[in-house]
């Protein structure tokens, strides 16, 4: 049974790894009542001295479920909330590193719309709108449907999750004016 286990994972991750921009979740039947799918991902903010959480993702039939909770936020107040275009929560090297998370790129706009908040259209696929923090701790569960968790042009694996430490003024081109990246995560 360990070996099916083992061949079953190896298969799934080069399915992945396919790259078909049309996949929907995968579905590898493995026997009669058995079946193995991809249907969640997610996150973990580890600020140094700053945010912590975590961030699910899951595919529904209603599209993707996003449920975040965070703690040690360093202020309170609505903070904008963004999928960011790269896996890479690093400083940015193309300002010397001078912006903090800068490597996570802009937000992630398969699209190629302009920034504002759900429901509100156009707006990017990554854009989430706001989180309330209160006391340091904020929770939310927030459906999407300009993402998906399967392969494909819109899907979250590789991309980054990002807690801005100003509100998204939902108008604001690019971005929304939601001030510095506070809190990061590759989502997987």
């Amino acid at each position: 049974m360990r070996n099916l286990t083992v061949v079953l994972a190896s298969v799934a991750l080069t399915a992945i790894g396919c790259g078909d921009d049309t996949a929907t979740p995968m579905d590898l039947s493995v026997g009669h009542d058995q079946a193995v799918s991809v249907t969640t991902a997610k996150t973990t903010i580890n600020e140094a001295g700053g945010a912590q959480g975590t961030v699910n993702f899951e595919q529904t039939s209603a599209g993707v479920k996003i449920t975040i909770a965070l703690t040690a936020v360093p202020m309170d107040g609505m903070h904008g909330i963004h999928i960011h275009a790269t896996g890479d929560c690093g400083d940015s090297a193309a300002d010397g590193g001078t912006t903090h998370h800068g490597a996570a790129g802009g937000h992630f706009n398969p699209d190629m719309v302009n920034h504002g908040c759900p429901p509100a259209s156009p707006h990017h696929a990554g854009d989430l709108g706001n989180i309330m923090v209160t006391g340091g701790a904020a929770n939310a569960t927030i459906m999407s449907t300009d993402l998906t968790v399967a392969a494909g042009a819109k899907s979250v694996i590789g991309k980054a999750f990002m807690l801005h430490g100003g509100t998204d003024d939902c108008t604001s081109q690019p971005v929304g004016n939601s001030g510095a990246r506070i809190g990061c995560g590759v989502i997987n």
